[in-house]
């Protein structure tokens, strides 16, 4: 015995060495079993052997009740078990239990002192519905619900969204969790860290262009953290995501699957509707999702496995509008063959194309129940996405203007379990990830860009920006060691996470071309509006540098130690403390100007922050001591990832490793540079435009939220449960990108039409005048250099939030052929609008700046993510009962259906009133307010969308059935608001006075909706 304990101690450092390199956290890809035995007179029974047995695969554990008569098993996997519990003196009596992911289930045992055997009840769940050891706010998605309830596209991720405190993020494939935006939340897959932090969103950047990384029929179930979890995780100051994958059984399951969905059967969209024929067909809209699983036993109650293939076939129509018509006749000063030429050129530019999602995901996975004592668990899982044209599409871009986006990840994970004793577990776990993000261009011509007074009117020629690629991969190892002692349960693990990541943007690499009307282009006349404006523009490699290259990666070190105290049988304590450190490589390239070490900037180095010490701290009270009423709280420090893309930006736009090149039509001429050529060396003699860089600032430091929460939570029947919370989240030392390189504005009068004039804060050199009022301008210059600097933007952590909700959660688990799940949160998000992704110096990036840039106080308001109403209902209704029905006509019209959907309300987004153009004269026209008018001051209309799923069982056999399904989204064709015009004025400086015109339109929808109905059609055979 004292030999066998020896190997097992030494195979649990050996895995600890071997694997001192990811995630510490126990019960990540299971739950734990608690309980209490007595007798009937209500004494508690000590010394009692408790023996649990997984009705699925047969795994056993078993354990003993302490003098109190409480027993506990941690680290159980996610399943059905029955509990056997026997004594001297008593009759062995069986419950059955069920343990969800990262949930304590807990059942209360009373032996009889009869001599008569009872007989064994396994046909109901004995556990309680409330857990009355949780201490933090979390929302278990269960493997009924992720099977039956509808969702569109197949990507269980959505499902997220049915738990209370979480929104959508408006950043797409996103979520908001305490009101912070999406980069804060962390998804864990079988307990490896399933994150990108390169983007900071999910691996396969799920939901931006690839539908899903996992198949949903892979998926067991997942657990929603929104407050207060535990020192067990880290690296997320917003929801922290569990999910488990299936696993093979001592049966054999599985099924085949194919939906189907066609736009003869949608709906068109309200805007598109009112849109001038052609452009108010109904697009078209073909997706075909196919694919399978299978799994079973290798060997009975040893070894078991599981795979599945999903595959979806979509095509999404693309017609091309420009916002000008492609004229049919040019003035005369455009010969009449190259008029005729132009004409059938530009025709072709706006033919239409197909955005394609073309996906297959593969998962494996084996579980080996080594002995008694020793379990391992390995699961691989690849997704092959082809993206095509979805570069930069639209409707005034052609197809040559975008390109492919491929995604490739693969996962893998091994775990191993060993129970070095009934109270002493240890878990290790190796992962291993790869993540490629591949852009391709479909042309090797300059982009061309037509505009007119409109804006952007067509744009051909290759994408800016493409081809790319980000490649990310990960190593990571943990170990968990689990110690139970009395009314103590002690964990204490380590993680590293090694990410290392290349990543390529040539931005402006290919060159581009501004026009002003389609004859300047018929005359190869590159032209804007005004002798400054920007007719072309090409980046270079720096000398000696790696150019638009660059290798951000870095290393995360975590360990944490807590403490389950049950004090009493009624009231528990947690505590805990976690360390989370991410090193970062630093940026390489010192741009060494005196005016910029004057200023204090250095774009090289980055200070490491080194000292996140995260306490805390919960509590759970079983107020009556019958386990149907619990009092919990919590308190806890969270610190997040700051995203590699950040710290890849800094690499390379330093001044020095990427230079960008900006001609005038003057300047152009004088290079001799002709379209459609592009330069192959930057040109002598060229005085380059005003530099802009991004750099960190020197005291930057990881972003720090604190979360609080408190709630109560009542059994009203079996199975039925009402929780009510209030949660608290405060996020300080956010991200945020700034331009630092402004004086201090001056005041003039902007004249209003129809109106009073005002008086605004314009960073100008003088009123009217269009130079915006640089510091590093009136700073000496170097001898020998005539380089300027324009912005200068700078990674700081000026950003705060702060999120107060009313959680309601009204859970009713499987019983009686019927489960939902309803959630309302009531809450309000103000920030000062802080944001990680901010890495361009144009486009939707500089958008979301600051509107005033010395002035941050103005920018506290509703945050983006404020949505201070969200209702959802979720729930299945199997009818299958109906088969016992004594009236024949409803047991013919009932039997074998199921009934499922999901109900959301929430409010609209908030969004502000913009001036229309640069009104401050900081260098941003995108983000200027309409002068008197806070942030997010108006909100779009509310959303409302019924989504319903009907599901008709036919049995074959025993064994073997067809399901036939039909689905539909947004079943009323509510038209849900998403493009609006938020220019409250439109903004001119004619003569060189600033002037703003109110537009008639503002608030109008201008783009199409969310989601028109959508119906779904499908069929599976299941065994």
């Amino acid at each position: 015995m004292k030999s066998n304990f020896l190997q097992k101690v030494f195979m649990t450092f050996w895995i600890g060495s071997l694997c001192s390199l990811v995630w510490g956290q126990a019960n990540v890809t299971g739950g734990a079993l608690s309980g209490v035995v007595r007798d009937d007179s209500a004494a508690v029974i000590g010394n009692a052997a408790v023996k649990v047995k997984n009705v699925e695969t047969g795994l056993t554990r078993e354990t003993t009740t302490g003098e109190d008569g409480t027993f506990r098993l941690p680290a159980l996997p996610a399943g059905v078990y029955d509990v056997t519990v026997s004594s001297a003196g008593f009759t062995e009596l069986t419950r059955r239990a069920t343990v969800l992911i990262g949930q304590t289930a807990s059942v209360e045992i009373v032996l009889s002192t009869s001599q008569v055997s009872e007989a064994i009840n396994v046909t109901a769940d004995s556990s309680s519905i409330v857990e009355t050891a949780r201490t933090q706010q979390s929302t278990t998605v269960n493997e009924r619900a992720v099977k039956d309830l509808p969702v569109n596209g197949r990507n269980f991720l959505d499902f997220i969204r049915l738990t209370p405190g979480i929104n959508v993020d408006p950043r797409g494939g996103d979520y908001s969790a305490g009101g912070l935006r999406g980069t804060f939340n962390s998804l864990l897959i079988d307990g490896a860290d399933n994150n990108n932090t390169f983007f900071g969103q999910t691996l396969g950047r799920t939901g931006v262009r690839a539908p899903y990384q996992f198949s949903q029929s892979s998926v067991k179930e997942f657990q929603v953290n929104t407050n207060s979890y535990a020192a067990e995780f880290g690296r997320a100051g917003g929801a922290l995501v569990n999910v488990i994958t299936k696993s093979g059984t001592n049966e054999f399951h599985g099924e085949g699957f194919y939906f189907f969905r066609d736009n003869a059967l949608n709906a068109n969209d309200g805007f598109i509707r009112s849109l001038p024929s052609p452009r108010n067909r109904k697009p078209d809209l073909r997706i075909q999702q196919f694919g399978g699983s299978v799994g079973g036993p290798i060997r009975k109650d040893k070894l078991f496995f599981f795979f599945t293939y999903d595959g979806q076939r979509r095509n999404d129509p693309v017609v091309v509008a420009p916002l000008v018509p492609i004229p049919t006749s040019f003035s005369p000063a455009v010969p009449p063959d190259v008029a005729q030429r132009t004409i059938a050129f530009l025709n072709e530019q706006t033919t239409p194309y197909q955005l394609g999602f073309n996906q297959d995901v593969y998962m494996g996975k084996v579980d080996w129940q080594i002995n008694n004592d020793n379990r391992l668990s390995v699961r691989y899982n690849r997704q092959l996405f082809k993206g095509k044209n979805l570069e930069n599409s639209g409707q005034i871009r052609s197809v040559s203007a975008t390109g492919n986006s491929n995604s490739t990840t693969d996962t893998v994970t091994g775990q191993i379990t060993t129970v070095l004793t009934p109270n002493l577990i240890n878990e290790g776990r190796i992962g291993f990830s790869r993540d490629q993000q591949l852009g391709t261009a479909n042309s090797t011509s300059p982009e061309t860009i037509i505009n007119s007074p409109a804006g952007n009117t067509l744009v051909f020629g290759r994408n800016n920006f493409s081809p790319r690629e980000t490649t990310e991969r990960r190593f990571q190892v943990t170990n968990t060691l689990t110690y139970v002692r009395g009314r103590h349960t002690y964990k204490a693990g380590f993680d590293f996470i090694f990410n290392r990541i290349f990543n390529f943007f040539p931005g402006f690499f290919g060159g581009s071309y501004v026009f002003n009307s389609y004859e300047d282009f018929a005359l190869r006349r590159p032209s804007g509006a005004g002798a400054t404006a920007i007719v072309y523009q090409q980046a270079f490699a720096g000398p000696n540098t790696n150019g638009p290259r660059s290798f951000p990666n870095t290393s995360e070190y975590g360990w944490f130690v807590q403490d389950d105290w049950n004090i009493t049988n009624r009231f528990k304590l947690y505590y805990g403390i976690r360390y989370d450190a991410q090193v970062k490589d630093e940026p390489p390239v010192l741009n060494d100007d005196p005016r910029l070490l004057t200023l204090g900037i250095r774009t090289a180095g980055l200070r490491q922050d080194l000292n996140n010490f995260a306490p805390r701290l919960g509590f759970s009270w079983n107020l009556f001591g019958d386990g149907k009423t619990v009092l919990r709280g919590g308190y806890g420090i969270f610190y997040a990832r700051t995203p590699s893309i950040v710290t890849g930006t800094a690499h390379t736009q330093n001044g020095l490793s990427v230079r960008t090149l900006q001609f005038t039509q003057a300047q152009l001429a004088t290079t001799g540079l002709t379209y459609p050529n592009t330069f192959a060396a930057p040109p002598s003699g060229v005085t380059p435009p005003a530099l802009q860089l991004f750099f960190f600032s020197p005291g930057y430091v990881d972003p720090m939220v604190h979360q609080a929460s408190l709630g109560v939570e009542r059994e009203l029947t079996r199975d039925l449960s009402l929780s009510v919370s209030y949660l608290f989240t405060r996020g300080i030392r956010l991200t945020r990108t700034r331009d630092i390189n402004l004086r201090q504005p001056i005041p003039i009068t902007v004249n209003v039409a129809g109106r009073t004039p005002v008086i605004i804060p314009r960073y100008v050199l003088a009123p009217g005048s269009n130079v915006t009022a640089r510091l590093t301008n009136f700073l000496p210059t170097p001898p020998g250099t005539n380089v300027s600097y324009g912005r200068l933007f700078q990674f700081e952590n000026t950003g705060d939030s702060v999120y107060h909700a009313l959680a309601l959660q009204l859970t009713k688990r499987f019983s009686q052929n019927f489960q939902f799940l309803l959630a309302y949160t009531w809450s309000k998000a103000i920030d000062n609008r802080p944001d990680q992704t901010i890495v361009t110096a144009g486009g939707g990036d500089t958008s979301r700046l600051v509107a005033d840039p010395l002035n941050i106080r103005t920018e506290r308001a509703r945050a983006d993510v404020d949505i201070p109403h969200r209702f959802v209902l979720s729930y299945v209704w199997d009818l299958a009962y109906a088969r016992n029905l004594q009236n024949r006509p409803a047991r013919l019209l009932l039997d074998g259906f199921q009934l499922s959907g999901i109900v959301t309300a929430t409010s609209g987004s908030p969004f502000s009133a913009l001036a229309g153009g640069d009104l401050n004269g900081d260098g941003t026209p995108g983000n200027d307010r309409a002068p008197f008018v806070g942030r997010n001051t108006f909100r779009r209309k509310a959303f409302v969308s019924f989504d319903l799923r009907l599901t008709r069982t036919i049995p074959v056999t025993e064994r073997y059935r067809i399901e036939l399904i039909a689905e539909a989204f947004n079943l009323f064709n509510r038209f849900n608001q998403s493009a609006v015009q938020v220019n409250q004025f439109s903004f001119a400086t004619p003569g060189g006075v600033p002037t703003l015109t109110p537009r008639a339109d503002f608030r109008s929808v201008n783009g199409p909706g969310v989601a028109p109905r959508v119906i779904q059609l499908a069929a599976k055979f299941v065994f």
